[in-house]
């Protein structure tokens, strides 16, 4: 959704990958162990607690401290809370819904996923995914050795890697760019319908985790010229598998306000 990152490294730092995991054929391409390789760096997670800044940049701009709580497949709880540990507003994703809630104005969001994902379907392990920086394929889910003949890797003219599906979906393309470290570099999103924005996640701080690789900054960018925003978090602790919980409730009393304004809730 939405990201800025700086390019610090953190204590969440807990080894970096110095190998090459590529393979090439006789005749330079990449080969099919490429994508195995790829999954090896993707490990299994139950629960993430973290905590970070969030940045957003656009015509309207703000950063505050955040909480997030994950638990795989079953929901996304990310708490603002730029002054003294008090939580101003909330964003919540569970199965294909998204919440936003304004506790300042007691208003809230409650839209179809879709609608910050320029209409593309999604479920929370895919924006879990794009939150930690981890390969999937869409409508499949993360990306394992089950879904790996799904996928192809192919040199790209950027000197990159380039993870993409056998077969795109019909109205849009998606890809996820990695660096001959065998790290993400960035993934995209790219609507064929010209009223649709493209999106950009930029990752950084890539390190090894009981998660296996994960991102501990990502910054995504959708729109162009005057429309273009710019949602950036960096992770600064990062905490797996505890027992945790989120509240997912709208409070009572609060006033619903249409999907198009979520610009506005989180920055009044």
């Amino acid at each position: 959704m939405l990201l800025a990152s700086c390019r610090s490294q953190k204590s969440i730092n807990e080894s970096q990958v110095i190998v090459n995991p590529w393979q090439t054929d006789e005749l330079g391409g990449v080969s099919s162990i490429g994508v195995n390789a790829i999954v090896n760096t993707v490990g299994s997670w139950n629960t993430l607690q973290a905590g970070g800044t969030i940045t957003l940049r656009g015509k309207k701009s703000f950063s505050s401290a955040v909480q997030i709580r994950m638990k795989r497949d079953e929901f996304i709880y990310i708490s603002l809370r730029p002054l003294l540990g008090i939580e101003v507003g909330r964003l919540v994703i569970t199965g294909d819904k998204l919440i936003v809630i304004d506790k300042i104005n007691s208003r809230y969001i409650e839209e179809n996923i879709s609608h910050i994902t320029s209409g593309i379907p999604a479920t929370v392990s895919t924006v879990q995914d794009v939150l930690l920086g981890r390969p999937f394929v869409l409508a499949q889910g993360t990306l394992n050795i089950s879904r790996a003949a799904l996928m192809e890797l192919n040199p790209s003219d950027n000197g990159l890697l380039r993870l993409t599906p056998v077969t795109q979906p019909a109205f849009f393309s998606y890809g996820f760019n990695y660096s001959d470290r065998g790290t993400i570099v960035s993934a995209d999103v790219k609507p064929v319908l010209s009223n649709k924005p493209p999106y950009t996640v930029e990752y950084d701080n890539v390190h090894t985790t009981v998660a296996g690789l994960v991102a501990g900054a990502l910054r995504v960018e959708t729109g162009s010229g005057d429309k273009q925003t710019s949602v950036g978090i960096e992770y600064n602790s990062m905490k797996w598998n505890a027992d945790i919980s989120a509240d997912t409730r709208i409070p009572s009393g609060y006033r619903r306000i249409e999907g198009k304004d979520i610009l506005s809730l989180l920055t009044k």
